[in-house]
């Protein structure tokens, strides 16, 4: 986080912490403690917090900005078209309950930018919008591997938390960005064992054969993923 953006945290009062003080840190002063006081204590923080998730959100909300502005001001003029209002408001609308999230944000700024773009726009796809909107940020990231994998990349399918693993496998395949057989290969593998899971997909190797991009979403990666692996 920058300095201006940690200082503009910073003037948020910590009222919370002052009215313990009056009430604790001088036990002489106790008597003449008011409801008031013992109403923003209780209360209070209630307040604060939500004022400071108010400033973390336009910080995102800035970010988003940004980063739209840049990539529009990368398309050449003579191949800009007019907005589509289908995508562009459906876009925004949806974007604004995730644009803390880096990886869903950058998908929105990429799919809003390619509309903008004659040699892309006829790619770009309402039903993107609806995908992004039921990612979160480690289908995003696990979606974002596979593309590089299916672009050549040599990268490996690294399973920190196999549930986890598997829901957002389930998520992508879901919304028809992927095909994959492992989950055929799990259920031959004693389900309903835990350790039996665990080391079966700990233990597999080639994930990269066994999951791979449909037609829309290599074409999804193209319009929504393709600009932030650069």
């Amino acid at each position: 986080m920058s300095e201006d953006k940690k200082s503009l945290i910073d003037l948020v009062p910590d009222s919370v912490d002052n009215a313990v003080k009056n009430i604790t840190d001088k036990p002489t002063q106790n008597m003449g403690t008011t409801l008031a006081d013992i109403w923003y204590l209780v209360f209070g923080g209630i307040s604060q917090a939500a004022e400071k998730r108010k400033l973390k959100y336009s910080y995102a909300l800035q970010e988003f900005e940004n980063e739209l502005k840049e990539k529009i001001s990368k398309i050449p003029e003579d191949i800009k078209v007019e907005p589509d209002i289908q995508i562009i408001a459906k876009a925004l609308e949806e974007a604004k309950y995730c644009v803390e999230k880096e990886e869903l944000r950058k998908m929105f700024s990429n799919l809003i930018s390619k509309s903008l773009d004659r040699t892309t726009e006829q790619n770009v796809h309402p039903i993107f919008i609806n995908i992004i909107s039921q990612l979160n940020s480690s289908d995003a990231e696990l979606m974002e591997k596979i593309y590089k994998i299916d672009e050549g990349s040599s990268i490996k399918l690294d399973i920190e938390n196999e549930y986890k693993f598997l829901i957002s496998l389930s998520v992508l395949e879901h919304n028809g960005l992927i095909k994959s057989d492992i989950h055929e290969k799990i259920m031959t593998a004693s389900w309903g064992n835990h350790e039996a899971l665990t080391s079966f997909i700990k233990s597999s190797e080639g994930y990269s054969t066994k999951i791979e991009l449909t037609e829309l979403g290599r074409l999804f990666c193209k319009i929504c993923i393709h600009d932030t692996l650069q």
